[in-house]
Order: C-alpha cells, then sequence, then structure tokens
C-alpha cells in the first residue's frame, strides 16, 4: 500500500495518537476547514483525505461518527460511508454524496441545498426540519426516512423510494416525484403545490390534508387504503381505472395519453 494514497493517508491519520492535556504537541488543537477539531480521530481522517488533492472518491468514514454541525459544504462525499453518522445541522450544502451510505444517519436540521444524494441510501435516516432545496434525490432510497417538516423545494426525487417515509408537513413545493415509490408514505398536511407525481405509486399512502394545488397526478397508482384529502376522493376516483381489484391508476400520463390530471 502507498503511504500517500488516500487509504494510506487514512491509516496514518488513525495511527497517530491525540494530544495528552497538559502536554505540549506537534498536533495543536484548533479546526479544520470543515469545522473539526483536528486533533480528533475523525478530524484527522479528514485532514489525511483532503490533504492535496480535495475528499477523493470513496471515502471510507467510520460508523456513527460524529459530525454534529460540521461545515462541509461542496465537499466530495460520493460513495462515503456514514452509517448511523450524526450529522445533526451540518452544513452540506451543495456536497456530493451520490451513491453514499447514509443509512440511519441523523441529518435533522442539516443544509442540504443543491446537494448531489443521487442512489444515496438514506434508508431510515433522521431528515427533520432538513433543508434539501433543490437537492438531487433520483434513484435515492429514503425508506422509512424522517422528513418531517423537511424543505424539498424544487428537488428531484424521481425514481425515488420513499416507502413507508415520514413526510408530515414536508415542503415538497415544486419537486418532481416522477415514478417515486411513495407506498404507505404520510404525507399529511404536506404541501405539494405544483409538484409531478406522474407514475408514482401511492398505494396505502396518508395524504390527510395534502396540499394538491396544481399537482400533476397522471399515471398514479393507487389503492383503496390510500386516503386522499376529504374533498379530492370523489374527484380521484372519477378519473382513475381500476386495474387489479382495489388497486386503481389515474388516468394520463403516458405517451399514447400525455395529458396529466392536475388537481386545481
Amino acid at each position: 500500500m502507498r503511504a500517500d494514497s488516500c487509504l494510506g493517508r487514512i491509516i496514518a491519520a488513525l495511527g497517530r495518537r491525540a494530544p495528552i492535556p497538559g502536554r505540549s504537541s506537534a498536533y495543536p488543537v484548533r479546526s479544520s476547514d470543515y469545522g473539526i477539531p483536528r486533533n480528533t480521530a475523525i478530524g484527522r481522517v479528514i485532514g489525511a483525505v483532503t490533504r492535496a488533492d480535495s475528499v477523493s472518491r470513496g471515502v471510507v468514514v467510520t460508523c456513527r461518527a460524529d459530525l454534529r454541525k460540521a461545515q462541509l459544504a461542496g465537499l466530495d462525499l460520493r460513495h462515503a460511508h456514514l452509517v448511523e453518522a450524526n450529522l445533526f445541522g451540518a452544513n452540506l450544502d451543495r456536497a456530493k454524496l451520490a451513491s453514499a451510505s447514509l443509512v440511519s444517519a441523523k441529518l435533522d436540521r442539516a443544509i442540504l441545498i443543491l446537494a448531489d444524494l443521487t442512489k444515496a441510501n438514506l434508508n431510515g435516516a433522521f431528515l427533520s426540519d432538513t433543508d434539501l432545496s433543490g437537492a438531487r434525490l433520483s434513484g435515492a432510497d429514503l425508506s422509512r426516512a424522517f422528513l418531517r417538516r423537511a424543505t424539498l423545494r424544487g428537488a428531484s426525487l424521481v425514481g425515488a423510494r420513499l416507502i413507508m417515509a415520514h413526510l408530515n408537513k414536508a415542503d415538497l413545493t415544486g419537486a418532481d416525484l416522477t415514478s417515486a415509490d411513495l407506498t404507505g408514505a404520510d404525507l399529511t398536511r404536506a404541501d405539494l403545490t405544483h409538484s409531478n407525481l406522474t407514475k408514482a405509486d401511492l398505494a396505502d399512502a396518508h395524504l390527510t390534508n395534502t396540499n394538491l394545488t396544481g399537482t400533476k397526478l397522471g399515471g398514479v397508482l393507487w389503492t383503496l387504503r390510500t386516503i386522499w384529502p376529504e374533498s379530492f376522493a370523489d374527484h380521484i376516483l372519477a378519473r382513475s381505472d381500476e386495474i387489479r381489484p382495489g388497486v386503481y391508476r389515474v388516468r394520463g400520463g403516458s405517451e399514447r395519453d400525455p395529458s396529466t390530471l392536475t388537481h386545481a
């Protein structure tokens, strides 16, 4: 293994001892460019992988890393392993997290504006009050994720998995949810104004008091257990076809019938 390789630098960094209180040290207690103390394990890892050439693709970070309120804006963390990491309040503005593993990570109140989370694994992640405006989440797995009051204005969630996701009071204004799987998702009081749900799967989803003003719904799949806004249930039933017992598809949204049902 080359000592100057990414992995070599990480191993070397972790092999250094943190300074002992009261003794002089070549490693003073100071923050890195990302707001993390340099004398901590994670600080030494980030220092190692960022030295000379910025963070490399495929960085491995230990599980349950403590990165609370860390300044990680623009950081390249593609394919990073951040399972159960604590990123509460972290600044990940425009960060590159494509294909990263963030299973059960704590990202509440984090800033992920315009972040690239394409195909990221966020299964069971905590994202309440998180700002994901304009974020790219196409193909991402957000199953059972907690997105209460999260801001997803203009976010791209094409083909994303949001099975059993908690989206209570989430702001999805203008979001693209084309072909997204929202089976059993809780969208109670969420704002889907002018969002695109074409061909999305809303089987067993809860949309109690959800704002569907201007929402594109052509081709949406739903079941008798799907809970629509009270004033909208008859409207959607009249414009749907039963494709198998108890399962319906909203007309429109196909190549043969490009017109899309929009709830005014």
